[in-house]
């Protein structure tokens, strides 16, 4: 005799479930850069805060004005197969962003700048915007990094978030 319990159970073929949120590698995990300039600390690409107005989100990163090997890096803590880097660029300034290359590694020496070329990215990012850059294939790798390919300037980023391709 059941008194007022009902038990189910329900079974779903063929259909993949997606999951709620992406899972972001990245998310306070440890950030270096090759110098800081104007308060622009490497962990705060790293903090969650897509804010990309650099004076009042205080969430983006600035390497000094006068580092020609720039490079900007986070530890992911373990190897992960990297598939996407979704990258929010300044909204001012952010013609700075440009023409960079993304790297993934187990090396963290010089900034990470000897690992694999996950991608190149020619020209700006789209100012005050996050844009997503995808690997050519997903890449094994503790270290990715963020360096400009073979030009000097200022590196600035507001949020860099890793994701691999089951996410």
């Amino acid at each position: 005799m059941h008194h007022g319990a009902v038990c189910m159970r329900a079974e779903i073929y063929g259909v993949k479930l997606q999951s709620a949120s992406k899972v972001n590698y990245a998310y306070h995990k440890t950030a270096t850069q090759s110098t800081t300039g104007w308060g622009g600390p490497p962990d705060r690409a790293v903090d969650g805060n897509r804010n990309p107005n650099y004076d009042t989100g205080k969430s983006c990163t600035h390497t000094a004005d006068s580092d020609n090997e720039l490079w900007w890096m986070v530890d992911l803590g373990q190897s992960i197969p990297v598939y996407e880097v979704f990258i929010v660029n300044r909204d001012t300034n952010s013609e700075r962003l440009h023409d960079f290359l993304i790297l993934i590694g187990g090396s963290s020496s010089n900034g990470g700048k000897s690992n694999p070329v996950c991608n190149s990215v020619k020209g700006p990012l789209p100012s005050g915007i996050g844009t997503s850059i995808y690997c050519h294939q997903s890449m094994m790798g503790r270290f990715l990094t963020i360096t400009f390919d073979n030009h000097g300037g200022i590196l600035t980023l507001c949020e860099v978030e890793v994701y691999t391709k089951g996410d």
